[in-house]
């Protein structure tokens, strides 16, 4: 009786996660998870031109979606599109 081989799969379970610690950890990379890209606070508010202030309000009110890692919030680049595109004035 044959067995079929089961994957390795020990090292690929934790790679997306690996990944943004990895980005957390040296601000020149961008994570990555399913094709959303994740932002950090300065990424955010270097391309919207806001406050860090306005950020945290964005936050806090749930306008603007996050996640947090090891203390460091990030953001999908798709949100803040969303939140642009919900908010544009016609």
């Amino acid at each position: 009786m044959m067995q079929d081989p089961a994957p390795d799969n020990k090292n690929n379970n934790n790679q997306p996660i690996k990944k943004i610690v990895s980005a957390a950890e040296n601000k020149n990379e961008t994570a990555t998870i399913s094709d959303d890209i994740w932002l950090d606070k300065q990424d955010v508010l270097q391309r919207l031109h806001i406050s860090a202030r306005t950020l945290q309000n964005w936050r806090s009110s749930g306008l603007l979606p996050y996640s947090k890692i090891k203390g460091k919030i990030y953001y999908k680049e798709t949100d803040i599109e969303i939140l642009l595109l919900q908010h544009r004035n016609k």
